[in-house]
């Protein structure tokens, strides 16, 4: 999927399955249209979850909207959120 203006870079967790890695498949609900791909994923410690960005359809982009991500031929929930994953806790104090 190309980024364009029909497109928007988002935040998403996977309550239960594996990290998606650059360029699984994000998919619709019912896994019937290709909405978007991942640009990156990991496993956060802090979290103990998936976590990773992607290029998806604007139109999904909402905040805790459920898709699909495949990684390696399986389908997963994922939940669309809100980045940085984990708030700040820190400030530069001023010299």
């Amino acid at each position: 999927m190309d980024s364009n203006t029909n497109t928007k870079r988002v935040g998403f967790v996977i309550e239960n399955g594996p990290p998606a890695r650059e360029d699984s498949k994000i998919l619709s609900q019912d896994s019937q249209n290709i909405l978007g791909k991942v640009t990156s994923g990991t496993y956060s410690p802090t979290l103990k979850k998936p976590i990773g960005m992607a290029y998806i359809n604007s139109k999904f982009s909402k905040l805790n909207t459920i898709l699909k991500v495949s990684v390696r031929n399986k389908e997963y929930d994922i939940k669309i959120t809100k980045m940085p994953f984990i708030p700040q806790r820190y400030f530069k104090k001023k010299e």
